[in-house]
């Protein structure tokens, strides 16, 4: 009884309360902007510490996608952010913002940002569109998303990309299924072919692909 009340009244004691926090991980939201939204946190008892509070309380910083909490005793509390990575640029208006692979609205995009743009007239938020346009870009290889310059869902399985470069090429995707085998069909097509050839890949049926003049 005497240890338990001892334990009690340490955590409510100045001897374990927070006096610094430290944040990590972040690179793109400024570092005294996510102290000052938590500056009510000091001079709580650090074992009181409650994850989900300290989310609520960073909950307007959109460009955080999640985030963990590190009890350092006697006095610091470390908050580790993971921030959201853009995918793609989605036009609202007359201007491009960019946006991550849920949807979430990123800020507009900066001169000369190189990403694919999604051709939408909905909320990327709540688009299956969305969705189903960020399923294909994600299972592109590398040299191929940079390839990407607009990419449209018609519907779940009528996908489309059109890629950078002189000939405006065109690839019908299809659906969602076999998209492994279809990216690197895909892959090894375009690499047969200038850029500047204004062409159709299509791998909807990657077991059978085609190729022919746009």
């Amino acid at each position: 009884m005497v240890l338990a009340l001892f334990v009690v009244s340490t955590m409510f004691t100045p001897l374990m309360s927070v006096d610094r926090i430290n944040i990590s991980g972040n690179r793109q939201i400024p570092t005294a902007q996510l102290l000052a939204a938590l500056k009510g946190e000091l001079g709580r008892p650090l074992p009181l510490m409650n994850e989900s509070e300290i989310a609520g309380k960073l909950a307007s910083f959109t460009l955080i996608e999640s985030l963990s909490t590190i009890s350092h005793p006697p006095h610091v509390l470390e908050v580790r952010i993971q921030e959201r990575s853009p995918i793609a640029l989605v036009i609202v208006g007359s201007r491009a913002f960019e946006y991550d692979p849920a949807g979430v609205n990123l800020g507009l995009a900066q001169p000369g940002t190189n990403l694919p743009t999604v051709l939408l007239a909905e909320d990327p938020k709540t688009s299956e569109k969305y969705k189903q346009a960020i399923a294909v870009l994600l299972a592109l290889p590398v040299k191929i998303f940079a390839k990407v310059q607009y990419i449209q869902a018609q519907t779940r399985d009528d996908v489309k990309l059109q890629l950078r470069g002189y000939g405006s090429q065109e690839v019908i995707w299809g659906d969602s299924s076999q998209a492994a085998l279809k990216s690197k069909v895909l892959n090894i097509l375009v690499s047969k072919h200038s850029r500047s050839a204004r062409l159709v890949f299509d791998v909807s049926s990657p077991l059978a692909p085609s190729v022919r003049p746009r």
